[in-house]
């Protein structure tokens, strides 16, 4: 009968040691979705930035590549009407 109980009590150390290294796995995995979660955020807004910026571009680029003093196109649709 002392061997079975010694025998179950090791079961039941060796189970709760088991749960305790699957429950810091969880929180270290936990933590490293986080953090990706607040790296795409900060990405997300870069790209968003830039995104921006280029459309901006975009639309006051010079179609007129030939021209000495290049103006972007809303001036020139300005001066045409």
């Amino acid at each position: 009968r002392s061997k079975e109980v010694d025998t179950l009590n090791r079961v039941i150390d060796t189970l709760q040691e088991e749960n305790s290294r699957l429950r810091e796995d969880s929180n270290k995995k936990s933590l490293l979705v986080d953090k990706l979660y607040e790296t795409n955020s900060v990405l997300r807004d870069t790209n968003n930035d830039l995104t921006t910026r280029n459309a901006l571009l975009n639309y006051t680029k010079c179609i007129d590549e030939t021209c000495p003093n290049r103006k972007p196109p809303r001036i020139k649709i300005l001066e045409n009407e």
